[in-house]
């Protein structure tokens, strides 16, 4: 069997997208509910809390509608780009960093 040793940037590396992807569709979608449950309360709670939270919910699902022309991407879609960009960059700059010190 064949070890493979793998440094902490290489493991990020490999992982990185599929972190910064659940973590944006985990983020968005509580955050939908819990702005609608908070609303919600606001206006009559506990009866507003929990229709808020399945409106926040619906406006979350609302949020992954396809637009655009070429490629087609939902909002979601949108900000995960973004992020994978800005995780990309980390990489890149810990990668100089790691030069330099090692």
């Amino acid at each position: 069997m064949k070890m493979v040793k793998l440094t902490l940037l290489e493991l990020f590396e490999q992982q990185k997208k599929f972190v910064v992807d659940t973590s944006i569709d985990v983020l968005s979608g509580s955050t939908a509910m819990a702005t609608g449950a908070a609303v919600g309360s606001l206006i009559a709670p506990p009866v507003g809390t929990v229709v808020g939270a399945i409106a926040g919910g619906v406006i979350y699902a609302m949020s992954w509608k396809v637009f655009g022309d070429d490629p087609k991407k939902s909002a979601v879609d949108a900000i995960k780009d973004g992020a994978n960009s800005l995780a990309n960059g980390l990489v890149d700059g810990f990668r100089k960093l790691n030069k330099v010190f090692w």
